[in-house]
C-alpha cells in the first residue's frame, strides 16, 4: 500500500516513524519547516515506555504536496487552518480509490475539509491520544499512548493503524471525542498562553490546576447539555499520565505564551459557535 502523510510535526513524524518500523507499506512524507533536517538525518524518536531511540530514514521525502504520487491513503496531520492552503481537488496523489484520514485536532472542520476533496473521497477523522514532545526538527520524544479515535467506523482503517502498532478505537460519536479532546487541551493551552508554563508545571501548581479543572469543568456542563457528553475518564486518565512526564521547563516563556495564544485563535472561536462558553469568551478577548 502507498501511503502519504501530509505534515511531519509531532503526530505525522511519529506516524511515519511506527509505518517505518512496523509495516512494508511506500511511504511518502510532506515535510515542510523540517525539510532540511530530516532529509540530512532521518527521523529520530526517543521513546519514554520502551527506553529506546530509534532513526529511521525509510521514507520518500518531499516538500511540495504536489509531487507526491498517487497514494492508496492520505493521513492529514497538519494543523486545521493550514488545509486550505495545502490542499486541492487536482492533487496527483489523490486516486479514485484514495481514501484519508484526518488526524487533527478541532472541531466540525470535517465538511470544510471534504470540499477540498475529490468527490465522493472517503474521509475518516481521527483524534490522537498520544503525547508527544518536540525535542528538535527532526527528533521527537514519545512520553506515552498509542491510541487513536475514528470515526466513521471502518475496518480496514482500523487494521491498517493495528498493524503499525496503534490502537485504534472506531466510534459512531465524532463530536464528543473531538469535544473530549478539546476539553483536555484548551485549558492547558489557555494558562500556557497566560503564564507561558509547561503543562507539567501548570498539573505541579494547586491553583493553576484548580484553574484548569475549573475550565474542564465547564465545558464537561455545557458539553453534556447538548448531547456530546465527554469522557471523563479518559481525560483523568490521560492527566494522571501527564502528571508523570518529566518537568522540563519551556527554553522561553514568552515564545510558547505566544504560540499558544495563536492556538487559541484558532480553536476557541468553533468552541464559542458550539457551546457558548462564556468563560472561553473571555479568555477570546483578553488574547487580542
Amino acid at each position: 500500500m502507498s501511503v502519504a502523510i501530509l505534515g511531519a510535526g509531532r503526530i505525522g513524524s511519529y506516524i511515519a516513524s511506527q509505518l517505518a518500523e512496523n509495516t512494508q507499506n511506500d511511504i511518502h512524507l510532506l515535510a515542510r519547516g523540517n525539510y532540511e533536517a530530516i532529509k540530512e538525518s532521518g527521523i529520530t524518536v526517543t521513546d519514554d515506555e520502551t527506553g529506546e531511540t530509534l532513526t529511521t530514514k525509510r521514507f520518500t521525502l518531499y516538500r511540495d504536496v504536489r509531487d507526491l504520487p498517487p497514494c492508496d491513503l492520505v493521513i492529514i496531520t497538519v494543523h486545521v487552518h493550514q488545509n486550505r492552503e495545502l490542499l486541492t481537488q487536482d492533487l496527483p496523489l489523490f486516486r479514485p480509490h484514495t481514501r484519508v484520514v484526518s488526524l487533527q485536532n478541532g472541531l466540525d472542520f470535517e465538511q470544510g475539509l471534504a470540499e477540498m476533496l475529490p468527490s465522493h473521497t472517503p474521509l475518516y477523522s481521527g483524534t490522537c491520544w498520544i503525547k508527544i514532545s518536540q525535542i528538535g526538527p527532526a527528533h521527537i520524544r514519545h512520553h506515552f499512548g498509542k491510541n487513536i479515535k475514528l470515526g466513521p467506523p471502518e475496518t480496514k482503517i482500523k487494521d491498517f493503524f493495528t498493524q503499525a502498532g496503534f490502537s485504534l478505537d472506531l466510534t459512531d460519536d465524532v463530536k464528543s471525542v473531538q469535544l473530549t479532546k478539546m476539553a483536555l487541551n484548551i485549558p492547558f493551552i489557555a494558562l500556557m498562553a497566560k503564564y507561558g508554563k509547561s503543562t507539567t508545571e501548570i498539573l505541579a501548581d494547586p491553583e493553576l490546576n484548580a484553574q484548569r479543572q475549573a475550565l474542564q469543568n465547564e465545558l464537561a456542563e455545557v458539553s453534556f447539555a447538548i448531547g456530546s457528553p465527554l469522557d471523563l475518564d479518559l481525560i483523568s486518565r490521560v492527566v494522571e499520565d501527564l502528571k508523570k512526564t518529566p518537568n522540563i521547563p519551556p527554553a522561553s516563556r514568552e515564545k510558547l505564551a505566544e504560540a499558544m495564544k495563536y492556538e487559541l485563535k484558532q480553536h476557541i472561536p468553533p468552541l464559542i459557535r458550539i457551546l457558548h462558553v462564556p468563560l472561553l469568551k473571555s479568555m477570546l478577548l483578553k488574547i487580542e
